[in-house]
């Protein structure tokens, strides 16, 4: 985890709370050169948001420049997009107020230097002036411990039972697709046919069988058409009365 990086995503001029929810935990599996790869499910975890939610955030910070996928893949699996964080200070917002501050005090500081300047007196500046830094340096302090405080601190989760296997809907499927990078065009409509069975058993894990899908699709496209099938057939063979099966 990135402080820096976590810091300035908290900073982020970004108006919808679930964007800049997404961005934070980016933020917060970031190492020092600003890369993260967490998957969709461990977003989720993190901010309790829905995958739909979280794909449309991370679309969102691309094209705001807040994010670029590098084009590398991590994790288990191999197909966990990297992302790079493009967070610097100058993304920082500046309050609709600031101006009005600065030019409330403006007259009262140039009153101090005339007065000053005529008296002959050294103006007199209060230890907790902006122009002093004082309170900026004090605020930093103030606030950067809260954000360890929030931040490193995981959540205690309990685990849960063992759930029944419960077949995916098409857009749990495109958002699967699409974080890895994968072909599962016909798989949906395939399994939904059959009542989700692989072979002669019930499917346990979709996602797994997504990806063998995928494979399936990449040797099929580059096979001949004698010996490829595509995804879902399985290879019997018919035997004969008289011949041997090779």
């Amino acid at each position: 985890m990135s402080i820096e990086q976590l810091n300035l995503a908290f900073k982020a001029g970004i108006q919808k709370a679930a964007t800049k929810f997404v961005l934070v935990a980016l933020a917060d599996y970031a190492n020092e050169a600003g890369e993260a790869y967490p998957t969709i499910e461990t977003i989720t975890a993190k901010t309790s948001l829905n995958r739909k939610t979280i794909i449309s955030a991370l679309k969102e910070l691309s094209l705001l420049g807040l994010i670029t996928d590098t084009g590398m893949v991590r994790g288990k699996t191999g197909q966990v997009k990297v992302w790079k964080l493009q967070l610097k200070p100058s993304n920082e917002r500046v309050p609709k107020t600031g101006h009005l501050d600065k030019a409330k005090k403006q007259p009262m500081k140039e009153s101090q230097k005339r007065n000053s300047t005529e008296n002959g007196t050294v103006p007199f500046f209060p230890p907790n002036d902006p122009e002093n830094g004082t309170v900026k340096e004090s605020q930093k302090r103030d606030t950067e411990p809260s954000v360890l405080l929030t931040t490193i601190e995981p959540p205690v989760k309990e685990k849960a039972p063992a759930k029944k296997f419960m077949p995916p809907t098409e857009s749990e499927i495109e958002a699967l697709a699409y974080e890895q990078n994968l072909n599962l065009d016909g798989y949906f409509d395939y399994y939904e046919s059959n009542g989700w069975m692989v072979g002669k058993n019930k499917m346990k894990n979709w996602q797994a069988a997504a990806r063998n899908w995928h494979k399936r699709q990449k040797q099929f496209n580059r096979g001949n058409s004698k010996t490829a099938r595509r995804p879902g057939e399985l290879n019997y063979q018919r035997e004969v009365p008289g011949e041997r099966l090779s």
